[in-house]
């Protein structure tokens, strides 16, 4: 049995150069969770009203850039944001071209407290990223961040895990044995988190590479992100299905909920 010490600060293990790669590796491929996303973010991105001047995308925790990628192939520009030097460096890299272009930026900066020189037409979010940040403070402050970012009017689009979803999880072991990597998973929950230990390893490039990380996930009330959302700016809350676009009436029956927030139009 793995023993975990509840008690030790989770912050730096799940972002580093490691981590970095293996995301990077997995992230890309057709079940990656960036890849489900991607297509209806950018389906609502192709038909959202955006003003000719500000059809540039704010990609928030943008990790190591493989949603990124989806959208710049299809013509959006671009700026990512992630604190992790290490995920931005796979995310310019794979973007390069873009980069160089000036059609993207990766700027590292904490997602709780950020400013950017320029205002943005959209705003996005995937894989849990506010259930990654310290407290429900620092997800108040995202929101703030964000708001500030956007134009009036402007849609921010992101996925929470719910409790229930975070929930079910708990005293969960889980074992992934492919030919491209071996992990063990393991959740447990300490005070108003759920912590995951991961370990194992995987293969990039003929090489295999040892891996571990511990992610700490708060529980966040959709209740209280909808308020908060509104004292941020935005006046329009909505939570979705998969699809940002069909409305649900009990997101916390749901282990994954999406939101649509539109900014104040002033």
């Amino acid at each position: 049995m793995i023993e975990i010490d509840a008690s030790t600060e989770f912050s730096d293990d799940a972002y580093g150069e490691i981590t970095a790669l293996r995301y990077s590796t997995v992230e890309g491929r057709p079940s990656g969770f960036a890849m489900q996303a991607a297509p209806w973010i950018w389906q609502y991105f192709d038909q959202a009203d955006i003003p000719p001047d500000h059809r540039r995308l704010l990609d928030v925790g943008c990790g190591t850039g493989d949603l990124a990628a989806y959208l710049l192939d299809r013509g959006v520009e671009l700026t990512g944001l992630d604190r992790s030097p290490h995920m931005l460096e796979h995310a310019a890299e794979k973007n390069g071209e873009y980069v160089r272009s000036g059609r993207a930026m990766f700027v590292e900066a904490d997602a709780s407290d950020f400013r950017l020189p320029e205002e943005f037409g959209m705003a996005v979010s995937t894989f849990n990223t506010l259930n990654h940040l310290a407290d429900f403070e620092a997800v108040e402050k995202c929101l703030a961040s964000v708001s500030k970012a956007l134009v009036p009017g402007a849609s921010f689009l992101f996925d929470i895990n719910t409790r229930r979803g975070l929930e079910s999880t708990v005293g969960t072991n889980v074992v992934i044995d492919t030919d491209e990597e071996i992990i063990f998973r393991k959740r447990i929950r300490f005070e108003n988190r759920v912590i995951l230990y991961a370990t194992g390893c995987f293969l990039h490039d003929g090489r295999w590479h040892r891996y571990r990380e511990t992610i700490a996930k708060i529980f966040i009330s959709t209740t209280e992100l909808r308020r908060a959302l509104l004292k941020a700016g935005f006046e329009s809350v909505v939570f979705t299905a998969e699809d940002f676009r069909t409305e649900i009436d009990d997101p916390e029956a749901e282990e994954i909920a999406r939101v649509v927030a539109i900014k104040e139009k002033m």
